[in-house]
């Protein structure tokens, strides 16, 4: 069901604009590069935001200018400058993070990589389609500023935790039986949680709070019974992976029919069902992050490069917390990697217990 969804909305999509242009109601020019990031580009990467200036609200910004002469980085950041200038910091910071960049990238951590093509998995801050609203910095407004002179991006925020221990493997379909082993010993290992509070973690953490799929039904979907599901199925399916590593050529041939009139027993097809949902979770944006806890005793996920030390950070304004990493001198600077889940502090609870500190919030300059 979400990959019809998914193969669809790009018509939704087109059909929305349409709607909008009839009514003269243009999307901002953010809005539109976001949205049709999935479309592949010609011969100049940098047309993906020249195509668009005519369709765009905001498309007669002078920083916009269509530029086939200046590097492709200084037109992105150009194009940056703009949004930021325009009130889309927050947004900026939403799809950024070096996380998301390629490897030789010459972007700063906080210019989202438009020039990589992807559909759109929806992210963190987005995550009221799942049925839950993060507010991690509560009643905090945004407070974001592009100082020119540097090229940084100033926010405000609150440093809550650093990352402590990070899982070695990731949530990735071929690592999703040693990811879960994994995160259940990490979880077994915070001894401040009692018994029930471990098991509901080992079951909420790894979907960042999720309740349902974006394009389920809330009323329809148990997600403790999904779990359940989901947590056999990967249990079999490591002990047939076992059971084939383990055994001969002939002993497979053997074993063949009978394995293969199991799996098609009704108990075994309606587990794999009742599994799909929390599958799906696992395969939204948070494709490949990893597990982690922190040094103040709490646990998450974070994007794949995610490190020890790392620090957990919420912007004021910001619905989710992010991790920063510092740079190494000389050069230095701070660098956003990306958002991430922490559990405890998605709803405004760090805001709270650092209230009435006179040094907090404070500012950060992005690199």
């Amino acid at each position: 069901m979400c990959a019809f969804a998914e193969s669809w909305q790009p018509f939704m999509i087109l059909t929305e604009h349409r709607e909008c242009e009839a009514t003269s109601q243009r999307w901002p020019l953010f809005r539109l590069i976001q949205t049709f990031r999935y479309v592949k580009t010609g011969k100049y990467q940098r047309d993906r935001f020249f195509a668009l200036l005519g369709l765009a609200l905001d498309g007669d910004n002078p920083l916009f200018e269509p530029d086939y002469d200046s590097p492709l980085e200084v037109v992105i950041r150009r194009f940056a400058q703009g949004f930021a200038q325009d009130g889309y910091g927050m947004e900026l910071l939403y799809a950024a993070g070096l996380d998301k960049q390629e490897g030789d990238s010459r972007l700063p951590s906080w210019v989202p990589d438009w020039t990589e093509e992807t559909s759109d998995r929806g992210n963190l801050s987005s995550a009221a389609g799942r049925g839950v609203i993060f507010s991690a910095s509560g009643l905090l407004s945004s407070r974001i500023c592009y100082l020119q002179d540097r090229e940084v991006l100033e926010v405000c925020a609150i440093c809550c935790d650093v990352i402590d221990c990070v899982s070695r493997f990731s949530n990735v379909p071929s690592q999703r039986s040693r990811y879960f082993q994994e995160l259940d010993s990490m979880i077994e290992a915070c001894k401040h949680f009692d018994l029930d509070r471990q098991q509901q973690l080992k079951k909420t953490v790894p979907i960042a709070g999720a309740l349902h799929p974006e394009s389920g039904s809330s009323a329809l979907i148990n997600i403790t019974e999904s779990y359940s599901a989901y947590r056999r199925v990967l249990r079999k399916d490591e002990l047939k992976a076992r059971s084939m590593r383990g055994t001969g050529k002939k002993a497979k041939t053997r074993t063949s029919s009978r394995r293969t009139s199991s799996e098609q027993s009704p108990a075994i097809i309606g587990m794999r069902e009742k599994s799909k949902t929390y599958a799906s979770l696992l395969d939204e944006y948070i494709v490949g992050w990893k597990f982690v806890t922190t040094k103040r005793g709490r646990c998450g996920i974070a994007p794949s490069s995610v490190l020890p030390g790392d620090s957990v950070e919420i912007f004021s304004g910001g619905k989710v917390p992010f991790i920063l990493r510092d740079g190494l001198q000389p050069a230095g600077g701070t660098f956003l990697i990306g958002q991430c889940y922490i559990d405890g502090i998605m709803f405004g609870e760090a805001v709270e217990e650092f209230k009435g500190l006179r040094e907090i919030p404070y500012y950060i300059d992005l690199s």
